[in-house]
């Protein structure tokens, strides 16, 4: 849903003008401590109602942090406080990362994006999959539906790695003709996650803790998670809405949920890692002086396909039109975990919001607060 991020920007950073004057963003921009008041009571609110468990807010405006704040808990049974930094299971908030893998090998290259997949996957050389791209699965065009629909009425957890549950995706192939409709597609980023790994000649998870984790410093964030990994006091239990309450599903005691990493989801990041990843993207490909993809990439990346120009290459966009109706870089990405964040390229702004509240309504209240308080249509 395409979304007037110009409003949204305008509450988060209280520019002394009317939110329908038109003006560009500047430099100047910060959060007012009456703002900040309001968020923080909106999330005390929230957790007040049970609206969600804990959560957690940041808001960064160049780097530099405007707010951060927290709320309830991250184990409700043992007391356990949401604390910042807490580690989240960030759900499909992994698929910009790992669609920032596919973008590293086709700058190198080692893929061409406009290539079939068959090309480097011979499980899609069939006359079903054939003619799929790698920017077609990109930007969820590729005619790959998710599970559930028939053909594929096993979870992928029932397959015994990546490669066996992406072979059968190839076999199967896609329900409508590729790059004809926009249908978001878990199946379909778990190919791109192991199209990086036959690429690269190494497990996805070793490529994203080598190219994208140890240099951004994402000292949290984890594709998998060990029995035996010392911080697992440190991350989040999740809960999931039902009859009317909260309901803990999965504990920080117990194994991850899939056996092995399948690159639609499963990696587990705190607020302030995602930040860097965040930032790096909103800054063209570069974070702390090191450059991990070209601006044009980034700006590629970064504009809708032909059906859809709310999604690019595994990033939601957004947009706000200015007096001259032009538009600003806007995207992000969400988890269904409780998960969201977004950046403006423009602005320098970056809003990150972690819950561990699966089904809950606080992301939309945020938004409907906003558009409470400033008129905006979401």
């Amino acid at each position: 849903m395409r979304v007037n991020v110009y409003g949204f920007i305008l509450v988060l950073c209280s520019i002394c003008c009317a939110s329908t004057s038109g003006q560009q963003l500047n430099a100047e921009i910060l959060l007012t401590d009456e703002e900040k008041a309001e968020l923080r009571k909106s999330m005390e609110t929230w957790w007040e109602d049970e609206d969600l468990v804990g959560g957690e807010l940041l808001i960064l405006k160049s780097g530099d942090t405007l707010i951060h704040h927290t709320v309830g808990w991250m184990n409700r049974e043992e007391n356990i406080p949401f604390q910042k930094n807490t580690i989240c299971r960030i759900r499909s908030m992994t698929k910009p990362i790992v669609g920032t893998c596919i973008l590293m090998l086709a700058e190198e290259g080692k893929i061409a994006i406009d290539k079939p997949v068959s090309t480097y996957l011979p499980s899609f050389a069939n006359s079903s999959s054939g003619a799929i791209t790698i920017r077609q699965l990109l930007t969820h065009t590729s005619g790959i539906e998710d599970l559930g629909y028939e053909g594929y009425v096993r979870s992928s957890r029932d397959f015994k790695n990546l490669e066996e549950y992406v072979d059968r995706v190839g076999e199967l192939g896609p329900v409508y003709t590729p790059g004809t409709k926009y249908r978001y597609s878990d199946p379909g980023t778990s190919t791109l996650a192991h199209l990086v790994a036959k690429v690269a000649g190494m497990p996805v998870e070793d490529f994203i803790r080598q190219r994208i984790i140890e240099p951004l410093g994402m000292s949290h964030t984890l594709c998998n998670l060990p029995n035996d990994y010392p911080d697992r006091n440190k991350i989040s239990c999740t809960y999931r809405l039902r009859g009317g309450g909260f309901r803990r599903y999965w504990s920080n005691s117990q194994p991850q949920t899939h056996h092995f990493f399948r690159g639609s989801g499963g990696m587990y990041s705190t607020i302030s890692d995602y930040s860097k990843f965040l930032r790096m993207w909103a800054n063209g490909g570069t974070f702390e002086g090191k450059r991990y993809l070209k601006e044009e990439t980034i700006k590629e990346a970064l504009q809708g396909s032909a059906v859809n120009d709310s999604y690019g290459f595994q990033w939601s966009l957004y947009s706000y039109d200015d007096d001259k109706n032009s538009k600003s870089a806007v995207f992000g990405h969400g988890g269904s975990d409780g998960t969201w964040v977004m950046a403006d390229r423009d602005s320098g702004l970056s809003v990150l919001y972690f819950t561990q509240s699966r089904g809950g309504s606080t992301r939309g209240k945020l938004r409907e607060l906003l558009e409470d308080y400033f008129d905006l249509e979401f």
